[in-house]
């Protein structure tokens, strides 16, 4: 299982998770389920997000946390990101 709790100044698009995801509105959660990936193997997920009007200068900060039957919890490197002025 994958999981991505997304940030306050970050709303998830409708429709646009990718993979075997869903996405909880009440929790503001992310969630894959993955089939068993193998040593050598790899999969990806993915998603769209848009930031919040007003924004501009703030930090937002992100990570996922992977779970699984046969393996160690683990979360991600933690992303931040300076939001910008939009371009016109």
């Amino acid at each position: 299982m994958i999981t991505d709790k997304l940030p306050d100044l970050v709303d998830y698009i409708e429709g646009s998770i990718t993979g075997a995801g869903r996405y909880d509105p009440d929790s503001r959660t992310l969630r894959w389920s993955i089939a068993t990936v193998w040593a050598g193997q790899s999969s990806s997920v993915g998603y769209q997000a848009r930031i919040a009007k007003g924004s501009t200068g703030q930090i937002i900060s992100n990570d996922a946390r992977i779970t699984g039957d046969n393996t160690l919890p683990k979360v991600s490197n933690t992303v931040f990101t300076t939001i910008g002025q939009p371009k016109v």
